[in-house]
């Protein structure tokens, strides 16, 4: 005859092995979702981004690293709508300067 431990072991067993698969295909579909048409590829076109240089406040030549260091303000404006899904908890833009 079945203990009360072994129906509440099948039923814990039971209930692991739902939320088991129910993280496999949450990571599948977050993952690998956007090749199957699941979640669609998000890009940002250029001409929907604003940069705007406010104020230049310092600029520096280091000499023992011969490198030159420059400390500015700017105006970014971008629409990062798209980028928001249910499961999107942080975005991390970065902004790349060249001279």
């Amino acid at each position: 005859m079945y203990s009360l431990t072994n129906r509440l072991n099948t039923i814990l067993y039971s209930v692991m092995i739902t939320i088991c698969v129910a993280c496999a295909l949450n990571h599948v579909t977050v993952r690998w979702g956007h090749l199957v048409g699941l979640s669609p590829k998000v890009e940002l076109a250029a001409s929907a981004i604003s940069f705007s240089p406010k104020e230049i406040e310092m600029f520096a030549v280091d000499k023992v690293y011969n490198e030159e260091i420059l400390s500015f303000n700017f105006d970014l404006a971008v629409d990062l709508k798209p980028l928001m899904t249910w499961n999107t908890h942080t975005v991390f833009a970065s902004v790349v300067c060249q001279y």
